[in-house]
């Protein structure tokens, strides 16, 4: 009878330490999943804000395009007017120095 107590002791021991190593086993794993987790949400949102920054920069050098745009425009339209005053201004001379 002591042996058969001695046993099931013995193998009550057994078992209360599997189940300690499958708990802390569960434990482990929860905290990888978690990790892994975490560092996918990490990764997406730098993701997202690689994505953001680049689309920032690239309105931002659509700004400029079109500032550069406007001012070569406004420049050109600026020597055709100055073009057709000095134009007109010797069309003008030579007509009053005709008389």
């Amino acid at each position: 009878m002591d042996r058969v107590a001695n046993d099931a002791l013995h193998y009550q021991g057994l078992l209360i330490t599997a189940n300690r190593q499958y708990n802390n086993l569960m434990v482990d794993l929860t905290n990888a999943r978690n990790d892994i987790y975490q560092g996918n949400q990490m990764l997406t949102q730098a993701l997202r804000d690689e994505r953001q920054a680049c689309q920032t920069g690239d309105a931002k050098i659509i700004e400029l395009r079109r500032s550069a745009h406007r001012y070569i425009n406004d420049v050109g339209r600026w020597k055709r007017r100055h073009t057709a005053c000095t134009q007109q201004a010797q069309n003008l001379k030579r007509y009053y120095q005709q008389y």
